[in-house]
């Protein structure tokens, strides 16, 4: 049975408003559902209670505080749910159109007198036969995770956004929409690109995500973790919390009133994401796409047809690869002597370090050498780096293979940029040194976990619901047909954690 949970005093609370408390700061609740803030003594109101359409619902409402309230007193209740005085339970069966946010006043009487709101959550029952559309306006929260709601046009596709609307927090926003991916593009549960219009900036401060106009959806079909890629991200941002980082959020998305499952949020890489973080919006950014985008004048021992081969221009003028080919052919024949004495001048050596030791520890082996971004700061001539894409990561490949966690790819096939510089008599120690000192920081076995942990407390029960959709869509996937080695949601929390804790050990034991 859940509790919602009211603190009771020896006075009669009074309802304050926070601007004329000069001395004491009132409590804020945790959830921001909570839409009355009590006196700073005081409980400010009762946790979330989740239900789901169709499944009996009941809590009770009791006391924290020393006394014993004689009664209570519960308003705005939904249309046939009930309140038993005698046992202060609420009991309520939603029906296929209840799905939403109920917020319930609550009273107490006697000595410990007080007052509250308590939320009810209530699921949208996607699997039942009965099952009515959720209003987007309205159904803004899902087991506490946000809700994006999504018209998908039938005639969306890969290469041209197409116009439509999304709803989110119960604000209405004219887009543009298309799909996005490589092999996942062939998922069943599919990633998207959301374009907003020029005057329009996407963000959600309760999710420390600001002001984008695009944004990027990414299926989770490939992660029954459901947090690799977020933790690389932030990761990422962990390595060095002074620079640009990637801003990303879990969520829930509703297709055409359907539900979809969980996705992740993030930030679209692109010319306004550099503007963002205080560089020129026209600078040449490069994408590479394939494994040849390896610094080496080679691809698998064949000449590249060009020093570019393997990237995509995705900002910059369209023809001009000059800069990005420089880079190339200085990595690939530059003596070691000019290459030691110049390569400052031309990549963030600490962005390139942190890229080597996020893929290195996370063995994110598709991610070492292609789905990496390179930005050209106009002003000073220097690459910047951003990573992308880490499906691959965290004990199982693109394919959802299992990896070892004593998997010792150092990424020297791969990228050549990581090779010279770690064969560097002063940037080799300079990049292990770095290794040494996030190992026992951001990247120590007790710290990564506390992510997963952190995130697995917010996001359980929505893993669950997609999970419950889409687990015999993921076993029959074509696309890792030979596995047997499956594994439940839990089942791979707890694989992440152990490879996590693995992980931590081996590298420590190579760069003690």
């Amino acid at each position: 049975m859940l509790l919602a949970l009211l603190a009771c005093i020896t006075e009669p609370v009074v309802l304050d408003d926070p601007r004329d408390t000069a001395d004491t700061a009132p409590v804020e609740p945790e959830d921001t559902g909570t839409t009355e803030v009590l006196d700073d003594r005081c409980d400010p109101g009762a946790a979330p209670v989740y239900g789901v359409e169709g499944a009996p619902l009941s809590f009770t409402v009791r006391c924290t505080g020393v006394d014993t309230a004689t009664s209570f007193l519960v308003l705005g209740l939904p249309e046939g749910a009930s309140f038993d005085a005698a046992s202060a339970t609420v009991t309520w069966t939603p029906g296929p159109a209840d799905a939403g946010h109920y917020p319930l006043s609550v009273t107490s009487s006697g000595p410990g007198s007080d007052a509250g709101v308590v939320d009810v959550w209530v699921a949208d029952g996607w699997d039942a036969v009965d099952n009515e559309r959720v209003d987007p306006r309205t159904y803004t929260k899902e087991y506490g995770l946000p809700v994006l709601h999504l018209e998908r046009p039938r005639d969306t596709n890969d290469d041209d956004d197409v116009a439509t609307t999304m709803v989110y927090k119960g604000k209405p926003w004219a887009i543009d929409l298309k799909y996005r991916g490589a092999a996942s593009s062939y998922y069943p549960k599919r990633s998207y690109t959301v374009s907003f219009a020029s005057d329009d900036e996407f963000d959600d401060e309760d999710e420390g995500f600001e002001n984008r106009h695009k944004i990027v959806l990414t299926t989770l079909f490939d992660d029954n973790s459901y947090l690799r890629q977020l933790l690389c991200y932030e990761l990422w941002s962990a390595l060095d919390d002074t620079r640009h980082d990637i801003q990303t959020f879990l969520a829930v998305l509703y297709v055409n009133g359907a539900y979809e499952g969980l996705f992740l949020v993030s930030d679209h890489i692109d010319g306004e994401y550099w503007e963002d973080h205080g560089y020129d919006e026209d600078g040449s950014l490069y994408k590479s796409v394939t494994h040849e985008g390896n610094f080496y004048d080679n691809y698998s021992g064949t000449p590249k047809a060009s020093w570019h081969a393997g990237y995509e221009k995705q900002e910059g003028a369209e023809d001009d690869w000059s800069d990005l080919d420089a880079l190339v052919h200085f990595v690939a024949t530059a003596s070691d002597a000019d290459f030691a004495a110049h390569i400052e001048e031309w990549v963030v050596i600490d962005e390139i370090a942190d890229w080597w030791i996020l893929v290195r520890f996370t063995e994110a082996d598709d991610s070492g050498g292609k789905n990496a971004y390179l930005y050209v700061d106009a002003s000073t001539g220097l690459f910047h780096h951003a990573p992308w894409d880490f499906n691959h990561a965290f004990g199982q490949t693109w394919q959802t293979e299992r990896q070892a966690s004593s998997t010792d790819y150092d990424f020297f096939w791969s990228n050549n940029l990581f090779k010279r510089l770690l064969a560097d008599p002063v940037y080799g120690p300079r990049m292990e040194a770095r290794m040494r000192e996030k190992l026992a920081t951001v990247l120590a076995a007790d710290a990564v976990n506390a992510r997963i942990d952190g995130w697995l407390a917010r996001i359980e029960p929505s893993a669950e619901r997609d999970w419950a959709k889409w687990e015999d869509s993921y076993r029959s996937y074509g696309g890792w047909y030979w596995r047997t080695d499956w594994t439940s949601h839990d089942g791979e929390i707890d694989y992440l954690r152990t490879w996590t804790d693995e992980r931590a050990a081996y590298m420590a034991g190579w760069y003690p």
